[in-house]
């Protein structure tokens, strides 16, 4: 503050370094990024159909304990988001809201950990600069829209690294029972990852930053009986349950299974995660250079250390180790990104401050490349869309409504111009990048895919079956297709017909039968079922063609 600084303004940055008021602000920006039109996309195949129609199955069937799909036995994920998906369809009914809703909660708590966290360190404005640059992340703010557990283990591991931060700048023992309690969710959320990686980011922060003297050891078997206690019982009641083939298809397959070899085709390079963290953090990863900066002034900020080491375990353990994983998604690295967001704001904050000086070199290139960005994403979506046409490409169909997205483009080129200006000004800078990013998240969830829906098969596909298809006999097929959100607008079992033999008996028995399949392979086989009739095409944008509903003889008219 300056001797010019007037009272009204003394007394609004007062008020803004509150820390009711700060959560207040982080909870209002929260749901704005993350509630905006949650509900208006239908269902993403494949993760949110298997995750949210165990969820109503369970329901259904009064079974908390074994986590079903299509009315057999699902062996991906432990049952935690499952819970979370039932109880939030008791309180705002069935759907997609209700399905995505625990993702976007459990976001709203990696924030206010990242918050806490930050503002211990950088002070109160970095606290909420730590928040905001978490909430500008698109990847993090697509994991907080998507109905799958990555958004709530990411929680939960931070909340674990919380609690052990506490713990190093002497909050006694507590700490140590608070991080066992979430662990042992984790484990709930996503299986042994769920100890394994806060329990190797501390390992790693204990050998940069040290601090093993203030590990209370003798505690540790108490802290493992509560994560026992936590993790345990539904573990062992759904071996009990399923004679132990829930426990062999989880861990062999699910676990052991894609770190030793690429699974449903899920591969990549070595350096896989590079590309994805930088397009995850962007905006912000064009001002990747500042957090390098402060890492290399370790020395001159040594209350800064503790926190900047913690975020490079953090950051590092995550990418290492899905980075030699031979199973790779973009959303592995989730957990890194509370980290990134630490580090990341450590650097702007460092900058803002004058702790470090960020040539002028660089920072111009940072912002020339987000002013490129703009441009990029406001070509791609006009591409995308069919608004420009692609000499490049004759066999990628255009997906209509994407073209109205393209405006979005300017948010980014308009901050990279903006930046460039002002790029010997460090606050302008980071305020310019900051609010782009939240911009930015705030329109693409309001957007939410939602134009997408016309271009995704299965609930048009459900809808097209007779109202009354719930309440007399009838058997439904899929030949050839298959999505899992197709099961869950359905609300009925579906079966996977294996061959033309098996097709020809399902569309000729007495029972009223419907099957889904490609439009292609129905007009090569449709003169083999003058009694069959054709009740929907629509596309599928998943699989690259249309789907056909057909209907037997015995489904009347």
């Amino acid at each position: 503050m300056t001797k010019n600084t007037g009272p009204l303004v003394i007394l609004l940055a007062r008020w803004l370094h509150l820390p009711a008021t700060q959560i207040a602000l982080l909870t209002m920006v929260w749901a704005l990024v993350a509630l905006t039109n949650l509900g208006g996309a239908t269902l993403w195949d494949i993760d949110e159909g298997n995750n949210a129609e165990a969820s109503r199955e369970m329901r259904a069937a009064d079974n908390w304990v074994v986590p079903t799909f299509n009315y057999q036995l699902r062996v991906d994920k432990p049952a935690l988001i499952n819970w979370l998906q039932i109880l939030c369809g008791m309180v705002f009914g069935e759907g997609e809201f209700a399905a995505r809703f625990p993702s976007a909660l459990a976001g709203l708590a990696t924030v206010l950990a990242v918050w806490l966290l930050g503002r211990l360190c950088l002070g109160g404005l970095g606290g909420l600069l730590s928040a905001f640059v978490l909430l500008g992340c698109p990847l993090f703010v697509a994991a907080m829209r998507f109905a799958n557990p990555d958004s709530l283990l990411t929680a939960l591991v931070s909340w674990c690294l919380v609690c052990f931060f506490l713990g190093q700048r002497g909050a006694g023992v507590w700490w140590l029972y608070g991080a066992a309690c979430a662990s042992g969710l984790a484990m709930l959320a996503k299986g042994p990852v769920g100890l394994a990686m806060p329990g190797a980011i501390i390992l790693v922060h204990l050998l940069l930053a040290g601090g093993w003297l203030r590990i209370p050891w003798r505690h540790l078997a108490g802290a493992f009986l509560v994560w026992l206690a936590v993790a345990g019982p539904w573990y062992l009641w759904v071996g009990v349950e399923t004679k132990f083939a829930w426990h062999k298809g989880f861990f062999l397959q699910h676990n052991l299974g894609r770190l030793a070899a690429p699974m449903e085709g899920h591969g990549g390079p070595i350096w896989y995660y590079l590309p994805i963290l930088l397009a995850g953090t962007f905006p912000f990863s064009t001002l990747l250079l500042l957090p390098a900066l402060v890492l290399a002034r370790r020395r001159t900020l040594p209350d800064w250390w503790p926190l900047l080491a913690l975020g490079c375990a953090w950051v590092a353990v995550p990418v290492v180790v899905f980075s030699l994983s031979r199973t790779k998604l973009p959303n592995y690295v989730l957990p890194a990104y509370p980290g990134l967001a630490l580090l990341l704001a450590a650097g702007m904050t460092g900058w803002r401050r004058g702790l470090i000086t960020a040539p002028m070199g660089w920072v111009r290139l940072g912002m020339g490349i987000l002013a490129v960005a703009g441009v990029a994403v406001a070509a791609g979506f006009l591409v995308g869309g069919g608004a420009i046409a692609m000499p490049f490409s004759d066999k990628v169909k255009p997906l209509a409504g994407l073209e109205s997205m393209a405006p979005v483009g300017s948010l980014f080129l308009v901050a990279g111009l903006a930046g460039w200006v002002l790029a010997h000004r460090a606050l302008p800078t980071v305020a310019i990048v900051t609010v782009c990013g939240l911009l930015f998240s705030m329109v693409l969830g309001a957007w939410n895919g939602q134009t997408l829906n016309a271009h995704k098969a299965p609930k048009a596909l459900a809808t097209a079956l007779p109202a009354d298809q719930m309440h007399r006999e009838v058997r439904l097929g899929v030949f050839e297709w298959f999505q899992p959100s197709f099961v869950y607008y359905t609300r009925r079992a579906v079966e996977r017909i294996p061959g033309e033999t098996d097709l020809e008996w399902f569309l000729t028995q007495p029972i009223a039968a419907y099957v889904a399949m490609p439009a292609e392979r129905w007009e090569g086989l449709r003169g083999r079922f003058p009694n069959a009739r054709e009740l929907l095409r629509q596309p599928d944008f998943y699989r690259r063609c249309e789907v056909v509903l057909v209907a037997n003889a015995a489904a009347g008219q």
